[in-house]
């Protein structure tokens, strides 16, 4: 008997179903983990009719380095996944920065509510040239 799924959402990779060929779905966590991950790379008025959703953590990548940066980019994911993403709870952010190639990796430790587990997400953020 197949596991009960509480969510799910479509493959934003848009990999095709082999046998009809549709859009694959990802389920619970992975579910989850796309959309906290879509959250944090969409920048405000990047969706239609809804303009509030969105985060600076890309503009944030023009800044000059500096330690206070780190922090801005951490406070930015906790703040976007707190008020646009009910089904996790932040536990831990961790931002580490690269100087050859100005990009970030995030880590973020959560805890996702309705599954009762904590889970780790791990993205690149980087300037689109």
């Amino acid at each position: 008997m197949p596991k009960n799924r509480i969510f799910s959402d479509l493959d934003f990779s848009f990999t095709a179903h082999d046998a009809t060929g549709d859009v694959m779905r990802v389920y619970d966590v992975n579910a989850i983990k796309a959309s906290i991950k879509h959250l944090v790379l969409t920048e405000f008025y990047g969706r239609p009719f809804h303009p509030e959703i969105g985060s600076s953590a890309a503009g944030l990548l023009f800044e000059l380095w500096s330690p206070l940066l780190d922090k801005a980019i951490k406070t930015t994911v906790t703040d976007i996944i707190a008020n646009h993403e009910p089904r996790a709870e932040v536990l831990d952010v961790r931002a580490t920065f690269s100087d050859k190639s100005y990009t970030y990796f995030i880590e973020v430790d959560l805890f996702l509510k309705a599954l009762l587990q904590e889970v780790t997400i791990d993205f690149l953020l980087e300037r689109a040239r």
